[in-house]
């Protein structure tokens, strides 16, 4: 183990690793600080090259000096993070010099061939400051995000070039310096949630459980500010106080929750609880709740856009219907047959909203459908135990059948898929769902993955087409006012072309040769007619309005009968339903 840490006052010394000489050092430089930093053994040998004159500090005297001096303790941690030992990656090199007026200490560390990660201590007496900067060839356009709430004389910000991490400064308190320049190394995208985050808590970690977390990203209330609220108070007193709820409306029911009290059910094993998914939803939260969760290069966008791909719904709905837990709660505790229309509709408009809203419409809409989700629970039937609709595995297959389902009328009605595609939609669904709670490493990582558990779980035995799917199913594809049979003259053979063939048997959807010719006609008709289509037929109103907030200009009302309106009215809707902006 190094002993001490050596500066040269004259003289040339060699390095040598495995007996080769890699280095020579000259008067200004040191060895040895490796091992002090460490507290490691030492990674090379140095030998005079001529007459040398050192400076000797043993490591016991620098381990007490740099304890005696807090003030840099942030920027020796900054440094033993970014070295690298031998054979595992660059050669980290510290050099000298002035910034500001002030010395300075900078750390360069070769990332590749044209990309280095610089690290910055200026010793200013009366305010420290560090900088953590990822250097490389490329011009980019930085994105500047303050810490809003940093103490009186201290300062943080962070640049990042479309949230991947490129500059790090602080000014001041220095504490959080080795974390954030580990970030700006690795250089990985930043979440929405990261950015917001560091905007309201300086910090670029893990969502925070504790103090920390941000309950609302729009006013940058934490969860401290509320438990130092008066107890008793109600929801609307807690967001005249902190302002939360006020500006974005999606806090709301989390400040019941906690601070007003609204209990919520013992959880049942995986069963998202509400610390799970606020957590989750934090790791998701918008940055600039202007925009949508996803952007116009996602396929996302492209995908669940098209208005034709709905024409999949029912698919959608008797693939879900089939697994029992699924079909008792629709029909015993969430009231589905009750108005079957209406609850499509506003599923449309709740998936719509997550995907296309502003960054308050998506917080505020997960929050509705957790909270909604919470109320629906129960016993299986039989020999079936306990359930809820917050756990992972029904969340999970709804999940599942919704894209799987999507891209199959995509495919079938609008133009074919790359396999790129379909993986880079598997991962962005992973974020849309996550905002259902759904962890994201318990999301199927590509295409593959996904269509692997769609099979496995049609193949496994869980699904079953009882009294309960059949009456959900028997309300979807034959609903009761006559104006609707007409359009589901369409739906019902393209539906049963489409289910899996057991689940279409189970089910009863069996057509003929006639019927079978029919939905495939339908689907050529339809593929020609799609790009004949004017934008306000053939794009989802929630993305238009997306669109719309992307280049700055107003909502307007959306004018006409969309096609998601004249699904939901076949089904026995109102139509009256609004769509997100």
């Amino acid at each position: 183990v190094s002993d001490a840490v050596y500066y040269i006052v004259d003289g040339t010394a060699r390095v040598e690793q495995a007996g080769e000489v890699v280095a020579h050092l000259t008067a200004g430089a040191t060895f040895g600080e490796r091992g002090a930093l460490f507290d490691a053994p030492r990674t090379a040998t140095v030998t005079a090259a001529t007459r040398l004159s050192t400076h000797r500090v043993s490591a016991a005297a620098f381990a007490a000096w740099s304890r005696a001096h807090p003030e840099v303790g942030a920027v020796l941690a900054t440094l033993a993070a970014v070295h690298c030992a031998p054979g595992d990656g660059p050669t980290t090199t510290v050099h000298r010099g002035a910034r500001g007026g002030h010395p300075c200490v900078v750390a360069i560390t070769p990332l590749s061939a044209d990309a280095r990660f610089v690290a910055t201590f200026v010793d200013a007496p009366a305010r420290p400051a560090a900088v953590f900067e990822r250097e490389d060839d490329a011009t980019v356009i930085l994105e500047r995000v303050d810490f809003e709430r940093a103490e009186a004389g201290d300062a943080r910000w962070l640049e990042h070039a479309d949230g991947v991490p490129r500059r790090v400064a602080l000014e001041g308190d220095l504490e959080a310096a080795p974390a954030l320049a580990a970030r700006v190394r690795r250089g990985r995208r930043l979440t929405r949630g990261e950015i917001e985050r560091f905007r309201w808590t300086g910090v670029l970690g893990p969502p925070a459980r504790g103090p920390a977390r941000v309950v609302c990203g729009c006013v940058g209330v934490l969860a401290r500010d509320l438990d130092a609220l008066p107890a008793g108070w109600t929801a609307a007193e807690i967001a005249c106080a902190t302002g939360a709820g006020t500006v974005c409306g999606g806090c709301r029911p989390l400040l019941e929750r906690r601070v007003v009290g609204v209990g919520v059910p013992a959880a049942l094993p995986d069963e998202v609880t509400p610390d799970d998914f606020e957590a989750r939803l934090d790791a998701l939260r918008q940055a600039d709740t202007r925009h949508s969760l996803f952007a116009p290069d996602t396929v996302m966008w492209r995908v669940f856009g098209e208005n034709v791909a709905l024409l999949g719904g029912p698919r959608g709905l008797l693939m879900q219907f089939a697994h029992p837990a699924v079909a008792q709660g629709l029909v015993h505790h969430a009231g589905f047959l009750n108005a079957p229309g209406d609850r499509f509709h506003a599923t449309l408009q709740t998936m719509y909203g997550l995907a296309f809203g502003d960054g308050a419409t998506m917080m505020r809409l997960a929050r509705e459908v957790f909270a909604k989700h919470v109320g629906v629970r129960g016993r299986l039937r039989g020999e079936g135990g306990a359930f809820a609709a917050n756990q992972v595995p029904l969340l999970l297959w709804v999940a599942a059948t919704i894209v799987e389902t999507t891209v199959l009328a995509y495919e079938r009605l609008v133009e074919p898929l790359t396999p790129d595609d379909k993986d880079r939609l598997v991962a962005e669904a992973a974020f849309l769902f996550g905002l259902f709670g759904i962890p994201e490493d318990r999301f199927p990582r590509d295409w593959a993955a996904l269509a692997a558990y769609v099979q496995a779980t049609l193949d496994g035995g869980a699904l079953q087409v009882g009294d309960d799917a059949l009456r959900l199913a028997n309300a979807v594809l034959r609903p009761e006012k006559a104006p609707s049979e007409i359009a589901f003259k369409v739906v019902r053979p393209l539906t049963a072309r489409w289910l899996p063939p057991a689940l279409a048997a189970a089910y009863g959807l069996q057509p003929g040769a006639a019927g079978r010719a029919a939905a495939a006609a339908t689907e050529i008709a339809l593929r020609a007619a799609v790009p004949r289509l004017s934008e306000d037929v053939r794009y989802s109103a929630a993305r238009r309005a997306a669109e719309r907030r992307r280049r700055g200009e107003p909502p307007v009302p959306e004018d006409g009968a969309t096609l998601e309106r004249l699904l939901a009215v076949a089904l026995g809707a109102s139509g009256r339903g609004s769509v997100s902006r």
